[in-house]
Order: C-alpha cells, then structure tokens, then sequence
C-alpha cells in the first residue's frame, strides 16, 4: 500500500510541475502574442512615415525644379528691366524660403517621431522577453510622450504648410 500512495504523490508532484510549466509557457506565449501585436502595428506606422517621407521628398524635388525656372526668370527679366514681375518673384522667393524651413522642420520631426517608434518597439521587445519592470514601465511612458510630442509638432507644421 505505501508504494501505491509513494506513486500517487509522485504523481500529484509532476502534475503540479506541469501545471507550474504550463502556466509560465501560456503566459509567454501571451507575452510573444502581444510582442507580434506591437510589432505589426510599430511596421505598419513606419510604412506611413515612410509614405509621408517620399512624398514629402517628391514635393521638395518638384519644388526645386520650379525654384531653377524662376531663377531663369528672374535673371532675364531683371536684365530688361521689369521691376513689377521681379518683384513679385522676390515675394514668392521669400514665401518659399518659410515653406522650406517649415518642411525641414517637418522632416526632422519624422525622422525623431520614427527613432521613437523604434525605440518603444526595442522596449517592448524587452518587456516581453524579461517581463515588465517599473524603469521599462517608465521608459516606455517616456518614448511614448516623446512621440506624441513629435506627432503633435508635425501635426502643427502641415496646418502652417497648409
């Protein structure tokens, strides 16, 4: 009879270790579950700040070409003597020179807002592995904060472009 109740609790013991294994596996399975979650949506927000960036260099290109033409412009009219059109290209020229620092600007605000997205992406990927910890807790919070606070900066530069 002792050999019976020694394999029973034998028994009970491995059952409470596989439970004990099980639950630490489906938790982090959970973890990696969340990780591929953040991960996804962390590459589908740098495919759009990829987007804006070539659009945004698209314009910057057209831009230049049309810079180049008033030049020409400029600089022949301004041998005949046409003072009105010159002056009017000189308005645009400085009209332009605010668009351009204002797009500067913008593009270096996506350039920051994508470095904290990558950051926050390497903070989860750690919490996940390691678990979460009040100082991964808090630089998360602060990536986070930093990016709002970028996204709101680009939002404020396009309504000036605008």
């Amino acid at each position: 009879m002792a050999t019976k109740q020694t394999t029973l609790d034998d028994l009970v013991r491995q059952v409470s270790r596989l439970i004990g294994t099980t639950n630490s596996v489906l938790e982090r399975y959970a973890r990696l579950g969340e990780e591929y979650d953040s991960n996804r949506l962390a590459n589908e927000e740098l495919r759009e700040l990829i987007k804006e960036l070539i659009e945004e260099s698209s314009r910057h290109a057209d831009k230049l070409s049309e810079r180049m033409d008033r030049i020409e412009r400029y600089t022949i009219l301004s041998k005949f003597g046409n003072v009105s059109v010159t002056l009017e290209i000189e308005s645009s020229v400085a009209k332009e020179h605010i668009e351009r620092a204002l797009s500067e600007r913008l593009i270096e605000q996506q350039e920051l807002a994508k470095q904290y997205q990558n950051n926050i992406t390497i903070v989860q990927k750690r919490m996940a592995r390691l678990g979460e910890t009040v100082a991964s807790l808090n630089e998360l919070e602060e990536y986070q904060s930093k990016l709002n606070r970028a996204l709101e900066a680009m939002k404020r530069i396009r309504e000036q472009l605008k």
